[in-house]
């Protein structure tokens, strides 16, 4: 009985083959830090907003809601009138 010799690729495709596979794998998992890592950060962000928006109602109450905070000087001024618009 004799044996059938199954085909295979050349050891150059062969070994392309398997480089595009490892880099392809590579890419995969980098992408899934990075969404990982996305996610984390968006948590972060949205830790500090509702932070922000705490502190702001602090000042509010403290200062009034028509003053505005510089950011630089920490100084006080009123805010500036928006005047409206008449159609």
């Amino acid at each position: 009985m004799s044996e059938k010799k199954v085909p295979t690729v050349s050891k150059e495709h062969l070994t392309k083959l398997q480089e595009a596979n490892k880099d392809f794998a590579i890419i995969q998992k980098n992408l899934g830090d990075m969404a990982i890592h996305k996610h984390q950060i968006l948590k972060v962000l949205d830790t500090k907003r509702t932070e922000f928006k705490d502190l702001e109602k602090e000042l509010i109450e403290i200062y009034g809601d028509d003053k505005v905070i510089n950011l630089e000087s920490g100084e006080i001024k009123e805010a500036e009138k928006k005047e409206e618009v008449k159609e």
